[in-house]
């Protein structure tokens, strides 16, 4: 009876070994497989938006973004999408194989400065972009210099239709200045409400300063 015993013993600590020995070679197949995709799951985000940063993140964008000597030409993240200029210009289909497109347009109001402590003078201009709809919505975005051209950002919204005044960079921080409708007024109205934001530069990023 006790040879028995030891047998079926013996068969289910084999059997355990050879389930540890199958689970172990998964592991290092699956091991294998993400170090060699990892380019697929990994996401690239410049910043990550939490519930406890000082100052408000409209957007983020992903990295590495192309540089290039044309400012008018780069790479910025706006409305939520991923957009490459050429000269000043971008079209995109707001849905694949549909003739509505999103239009995206270098406006100016240029600001030149060192936005982020490098000792390069960087440009700072407002951007809009439309969806085929009435609404015209503007951004400020930047061109930050390398030693080989200029590389985009994201950008921060300011908002529909509303009337540019002036950009400048004072203190490595973008002031925009503009004017916009009161809350309860029609967008047919013309703005009328004097509005200044302030916008910094972190790690190439730009961040909106709360106002006090």
């Amino acid at each position: 009876m006790q040879p028995i015993i030891e047998k079926a013993t013996n068969r289910r600590i084999g059997a355990s070994e050879k389930i540890l020995q199958i689970f172990l070679l998964l592991l290092i197949v699956l091991g294998i497989w993400l170090l060699f995709n990892q380019s697929v799951w990994v996401p690239k985000l410049v910043h990550t938006i939490t519930a406890n940063d000082p100052v408000k993140v409209e957007e983020t964008v992903l990295e590495p973004l192309p540089i290039t000597t044309d400012y008018k030409s780069l790479t910025h993240m706006v409305g939520g999408h991923i957009v490459t200029m050429e000269k000043g210009h971008n079209e995109s289909a707001v849905i694949a194989n549909s003739n509505e497109k999103i239009i995206t347009e270098y406006f100016g109001n240029d600001a030149i400065g060192d936005l982020n402590h490098d000792g390069k003078d960087d440009i700072a201009f407002l951007l809009t972009q439309s969806e085929g709809g009435s609404g015209t919505f503007f951004y400020v975005a930047a061109a930050l210099k390398t030693d080989t051209g200029y590389i985009g950002t994201n950008s921060i919204l300011l908002g529909d239709r509303i009337a540019p005044q002036s950009t400048e960079i004072k203190d490595s921080k973008i002031i925009v200045s503009y004017t916009e409708r009161k809350p309860d007024e029609p967008m047919t109205a013309k703005p009328s409400v004097a509005v200044s934001k302030s916008i910094t530069v972190h790690n190439g990023t730009l961040f909106e300063i709360p106002q006090e």
